[in-house]
């Protein structure tokens, strides 16, 4: 807890207050459009998350379609995001040279507390991945790609089942897949299941994907707290 306090102290600047608002404010622009694209398919607006789950059909002309569908989709915004992505990182930067650090990367590794590594010990992290999990990555697309007798294995392969079996539809809907995620959190703890039933009393939970809905788990720093004091 004190190197904590330490590394905040050592950290703040004055002149980054008014900074660290501004990326907070241009990285939620980022969710915003995301959460605003979408596709239609057979006369029904799908949201990227929705129009995802058809890259499972076993019909490898409609992943094809709905792959390229998505991604014409996210490059209508292709020159926002850009510039977006260029003014955040010109206001890192700054914000790392305001605290005396060379880029921020060096910046964010104490911001972030990361005292037991180094960004040397992620590029052997890299190397190890690039030497050892690459190729068993490459054997297993050449093992679907055999599996599903293609001539070539292309980017909308990659989720269908290998063995072309239809896709599995668990959760008909947001309840069941709830009460089903509460089955499991009660047999692993009956903490966290309580937790879970308690969210759902509070109306606290939204998974359902909708339009204007950004993607992601903006509440995963809760479960991790709830984690952390159920390890206490």
């Amino acid at each position: 807890m004190l190197r904590t306090i330490k590394t905040g102290m050592k950290l703040y600047r004055a002149e980054n207050i008014p900074l660290l608002t501004e990326v907070t404010l241009d990285a939620q622009q980022y969710g915003e459009r995301i959460s605003n694209m979408s596709i239609t398919r057979a006369a029904k607006k799908l949201t990227l998350q929705e129009a995802a789950l058809h890259l499972e059909a076993t019909d490898r002309k409609v992943r094809e379609e709905v792959y390229n569908q998505i991604h014409a989709r996210r490059l209508e915004d292709e020159t926002a995001l850009d510039d977006l992505y260029s003014k955040l990182v010109r206001q890192r930067h700054q914000i790392a040279q305001n605290a005396g650090f060379h880029n921020f990367r060096d910046y964010t590794f104490v911001s972030l507390q990361r005292f037991d590594y180094t960004p040397d010990d992620c590029f052997t992290l890299h190397q190890a991945i690039q030497e050892a999990v690459v190729p068993v990555l490459n054997d297993l697309a050449q093992r679907r790609q055999e599996q599903l007798q293609l001539p070539t294995l292309r980017p909308w392969d990659h989720a269908v089942d290998p063995t072309n079996q239809p896709p599995l539809r668990p959760c008909a809907d947001t309840g069941i897949l709830i009460e089903k995620a509460t089955q499991i959190l009660d047999k692993l703890d009956p903490y966290f299941g309580n937790c879970l039933r308690t969210m759902v009393e509070m109306k606290r939970l939204d998974v359902a994907s909708r339009h204007h809905k950004a993607p992601g788990g903006y509440n995963r720093v809760l479960l991790n707290l709830l984690c952390d004091i159920r390890s206490c």
